[in-house]
């Protein structure tokens, strides 16, 4: 048997176990069907989505603008509070933009490129301006930097 058949093999057999040892659609429907059959089934809850207009965020430094980053941020919430988090969205962000121009000028940049870094520090500022219960999630639909 020559090298690059039992390369062909050895990937192939890679492919078989991960395929079938993975199933993890399986475990979720029978577990679904436990709490059916219990009757301790509950209703998954329904979300709404605000989709806030792009925040640009400018750095300055001593030599002037040297990027701007724009965030595209959806507010994920939960159908029943809907009607709450209307009236705050113009807030909320407000308070984005203020933070993140405050966050751009303490000089960390790889940092405001980590996406779950941003998220923690909206999470934060989103919990000042509103009730921490209200937001259900903060999806980040898109980063971009253009520097200078």
């Amino acid at each position: 048997m020559t090298t690059l058949n039992r390369l062909f093999f050895t990937l192939l057999a890679v492919i078989f176990v991960l395929a079938f040892s993975v199933n993890t659609s399986f475990a979720e429907e029978l577990s679904d069907q436990e709490q059916v059959e219990d009757g301790e089934h509950e209703k998954k809850p329904e979300y709404a989505y605000f989709e806030m207009k792009g925040i640009t965020i400018p750095y300055i430094r001593e030599d002037g603008v040297t990027q701007f980053s724009t965030y595209l941020i959806t507010l994920e919430v939960e159908k029943e509070n809907e009607k709450k988090i209307e009236g705050k969205v113009r807030q909320l962000t407000d308070a984005y933009i203020s933070y993140l121009f405050r966050l751009s000028q303490y000089n960390i940049d790889n940092r405001l490129r980590n996406l779950d870094f941003i998220k923690e520090r909206l999470r934060e500022v989103t919990e000042k301006v509103v009730d921490e219960d209200l937001i259900h999630d903060i999806l980040i639909r898109g980063a971009r930097d253009k520097r200078f």
